[in-house]
């Protein structure tokens, strides 16, 4: 495949390009490797909401399979399969714009590396912007997930929780979790990049294979990000879940601030309880990541198949009448 770039777009938008490609294809393919934990991972974190008693991972991992099934693993997948892939070519798109911007700031050009506390700053930047977009697909994502046997069911799927939470709260429920998602991801994206960073870089040091070195920081990446944000992520998912699928418990369901979510898991579980979930988080958060970096990097270094596509179809349209035909082998 050739990677020049064509003379009518800026190095940034074949950046932006590529980063959207590698992201598009990545979050497909973590969607695909994480939703089973990922389920586990939701199930757990909620069950103080709706009642269900899982005495782990492997309890809830067992009852899901022995009563609803082997595709009960998959309960909403539609929307991440979809939405990650967005998702993540949003969050690369962005953090590589917020990362150019840094850049500018500090007088570096785009084959300068940005040290930690940078890069820091352009994981901070990203995350308001991209967890407008997080948000509402979590809360969709979420609702389906916590359905179990053991609750009654709620939704039929994506656009029945759509048009349900809308119809009886209003379209500003969609971003019930917002701030919680944003305070997760400026805790936990600094971690994701410089985790990424620094192990490709000891990689590159050592002589480990490119590919190898890119799965590996991958893996630490989602490792280091979830360390660090899981309690946070677990207060976001009771505040979508809480006003959906609570149970009239005392003490347990009801909406509320980050502030009051917390008050309430720290009361009913202690610190234990910010980390129910968190095993079934972290087996996925390595391989997902590793999947989702890799085809990010692959994309970047190939500049991208979307490229080639635009540069063929401006050629057709005659706006590059003056370059020679793109070279598609």
């Amino acid at each position: 495949m050739s990677s020049t770039t064509p003379s009518y777009l800026s190095p940034s938008l074949s950046r932006t390009s590529a980063e959207l490609q590698g992201g598009l294809v990545g979050g497909v393919l973590q969607a695909l490797t994480g939703h089973p934990f990922d389920l586990v991972k939701v199930r757990l974190q909620t069950q103080a909401l709706n009642g269900t008693n899982f005495r782990g991972p492997l309890d809830c991992a067992s009852s899901t399979l022995k009563h609803e099934g082997v595709l009960a693993f998959y309960k909403g997948v539609s929307v991440p399969i979809v939405s990650c892939g967005i998702l993540s070519a949003a969050l690369y798109a962005v953090n590589g714009a917020s990362k150019r911007l840094v850049r500018s700031m500090v007088g570096k050009t785009d084959d300068e590396t940005l040290n930690t506390v940078e890069m820091v700053a352009s994981a901070l930047i990203t995350s308001p912007a991209y967890c407008a977009f997080v948000a509402p697909v979590d809360l969709v994502k979420n609702r389906l997930q916590v359905q179990s046997s053991k609750v009654d069911k709620v939704y039929s799927g994506p656009i029945d929780v759509v048009v349900k939470t809308v119809k009886k709260d209003g379209a500003k429920a969609m971003f019930d979790g917002y701030t919680a998602t944003v305070i997760q991801r400026m805790v936990g994206l600094p971690f994701l990049f410089v985790f990424y960073d620094l192990t490709k870089q000891a990689a590159r040091r050592n002589n480990v294979p490119e590919s190898a070195g890119t799965l590996t920081a991958g893996f630490m990446a989602g490792v280091g990000f979830w360390g660090v944000s899981f309690p946070m992520d677990l207060i976001k998912t009771q505040m979508q879940n809480s006003g959906a699928i609570a149970t009239t418990v005392k003490g347990t369901g009801g909406e509320g601030s980050v502030l009051a979510v917390a008050t309430r898991i720290y009361k009913n579980g202690g610190i234990g309880g910010f980390y129910r979930g968190y095993l079934p988080c972290v087996a996925r958060a390595g391989p997902a990541n590793a999947v989702v970096f890799l085809a990010v990097e692959m994309a970047l270094e190939e500049s991208g198949v979307l490229l080639v596509l635009i540069d063929e179809l401006a050629w057709l349209r005659g706006r590059s009448r003056n370059e020679p035909r793109p070279n598609l082998g």
